[in-house]
């Protein structure tokens, strides 16, 4: 016995020097994730029973839920149309809804002519990808049409920091925004995901509360950061009874092997401890799947394979697995004609009652080679897919940005604030770092002036204000390029506010989660 545990320790041992000597962070952290992913998949092999599948299922919604931060409680939606435009065998209403209190979402319902096809009609909601142009962006568009002319009523929407929805200072590619906003939630206890996920949630809400939709026959589908949203919702949300998420599964090994960790919504918070990974979220809906691949995209294919052949495995073991299947087409990342057609021939099985469609995948690819988008009906022009006055959503009277949200979250809704973050994104890229901040210090310095002590003289000139006018002190609340001039002014009068929070400088590696379990 002494001789085996001199032998284990010296294994240890062993292995401890090896890591510390070679082994990179990332290779330790990556070995970590891997064996995780592979748990994971295989922590379903473990359910011999019926009964046992759906235990497995609902712990792990729960356990969703609680690392994207919970859900909130649902509240009016005040849709609006505020424009209809007549198309050749469908109208596009411009709808305006508010998944939260005075939180706006910029959509367009693609309505089937009712001369050709009777209401009420199944319906499909489609969450947009990483376009800037969120929901006008024709490759999406041309899905809704489509869908439209064949009897579905079509809703695609607008996500925060895309399209309509611009979160105020945000520069650059969507992610960006994404991102810094997820950094932010991280320190409050929510999520990038959790704002997506209910955005989807209440479009499905607004579906339902048409009196020409059937509430029982919706789906859901969407290519890229619309599949990363697809997947979610169809895990989440029950009354999704058929779904087709396009360029996003494949194993979280295999993503971040080959092209690293994605955006905030796409890396919840504990999902591997959870054992919430791409054959999970699959196999956690109520509706039938199938998935649209491309076998050159950046998310791997050998991924997306391994997981199908998770899913079909377990599947099979209870009779399910005609709920999924898959289409595979050549080429890169995309929304293809092969994807939408496919996807929306699954929608017509599902939902319509139509037979399996007969097409092979090399039909599907086949249409990739004769669609023509300058003849095609891709929808409206960008510029007239907007649904605001002026494209803006945050120019509505009483709107509230992702970030008043958080803010709403830190302090409580009603507590009187002072809140200091970046007013508006650089005039100019300054060695790229996309910071109107360092753009205005370095305007300051040539005057001979301090942008930090400015900044701290406003804020403390603006608490004095505020004083005068409401008769209370308000919490300090400060963000960014705000934060050290914030500090400065706290420090010195601290007796003018009622408190100081921080929301941090907007980067993963500074943020420390709030206290959230996710057993």
């Amino acid at each position: 016995m002494k001789k085996s545990v001199s032998c284990m320790a010296a294994s240890l041992l062993a292995a401890t020097c090896a890591v510390a000597a070679g082994a990179s962070e990332y290779d330790r952290y990556f070995g970590e994730i891997e064996a995780a992913d592979v748990a994971a998949d295989a922590a379903w092999d473990s359910c011999k029973t019926c009964k046992e599948f759906e235990a497995r299922r609902v712990q792990l919604r729960r356990k969703m839920v609680e690392s994207i931060g919970g859900l909130p409680a649902r509240t009016p939606l005040n849709p609006k149309v505020c424009a209809t435009v007549d198309r050749d065998g469908y109208r596009i209403e411009k709808v305006l809804f508010e998944s939260r209190p005075n939180f706006h979402v910029t959509a367009l319902a693609f309505v089937p002519s009712d001369a050709v096809h009777r209401p009420p009609y199944p319906a499909i909601v489609i969450p947009c990808g990483h376009s800037p142009h969120g929901k006008g962006n024709p490759t999406y568009q041309r899905a809704c049409v489509m869908g439209a002319k064949e009897g579905f009523l079509m809703l695609i929407y607008d996500p925060f920091d895309q399209g309509e929805r611009m979160q105020g200072s945000t520069d650059g590619y969507c992610c960006w925004g994404h991102n810094q906003f997820g950094a932010k939630a991280l320190s409050v206890g929510l999520t990038t995901a959790q704002v997506r996920i209910w955005d989807g949630m209440r479009a499905i809400d607004y579906l339902v509360s048409r009196s020409d939709v059937r509430p029982d026959r919706i789906g859901c589908m969407g290519n890229s950061g619309g599949g990363t949203l697809t997947a979610y919702l169809m895990a989440l949300d029950p009354r999704i009874r058929a779904a087709a998420p396009s360029c996003y599964i494949s194993s979280l090994r295999e993503v971040v092997r080959s092209i690293g960790p994605q955006d905030a919504e796409q890396c919840l918070y504990g999902q591997l401890a959870s054992g919430v990974n791409h054959a999970a979220l699959i196999l956690m809906s109520e509706g039938a799947v199938r998935l649209q691949l491309s076998e050159k995209d950046f998310f791997p294919i050998a991924g997306a394979r391994s997981t199908l052949d998770v899913v079909m495995r377990t599947a099979s073991r209870f009779g399910l697995a005609g709920r999924y299947g898959a289409t595979v087409v050549p080429g890169p990342h995309g929304w293809k004609e092969s994807s939408r057609r496919s996807s929306l021939d699954w929608m017509r099985q599902w939902l319509m009652d139509d037979p399996p469609s007969a097409r092979t995948d090399a039909d599907y690819a086949a249409m990739d080679l004769t669609l023509d988008p300058k003849s095609a009906d891709m929808g409206l022009p960008i510029a007239e897919a907007i649904v605001t006055e002026n494209g803006k959503v945050l120019d509505l009277p009483g709107e509230r940005s992702v970030y008043d949200i958080l803010v709403d979250t830190l302090i409580g809704g009603d507590t009187p604030r002072l809140v200091f973050r970046e007013r508006e994104p650089a005039r100019h890229r300054f060695y790229d770092s996309k910071s109107a901040a360092e753009e205005l210090s370095m305007m300051c310095q040539m005057l001979g002036r301090s942008l930090v002590l400015e900044r701290k003289a406003e804020i403390l000139a603006t608490a004095r204000a505020y004083f005068d006018a409401h008769g209370v002190r308000p919490v300090l609340v400060a963000e960014d390029s705000w934060l050290r001039p914030a500090e400065l002014a706290y420090a010195e009068a601290p007796d003018l506010f009622a408190g100081f929070r921080s929301l941090g400088d907007g980067r993963f590696h500074s943020v420390i989660r709030a206290n959230r379990s996710v057993p």
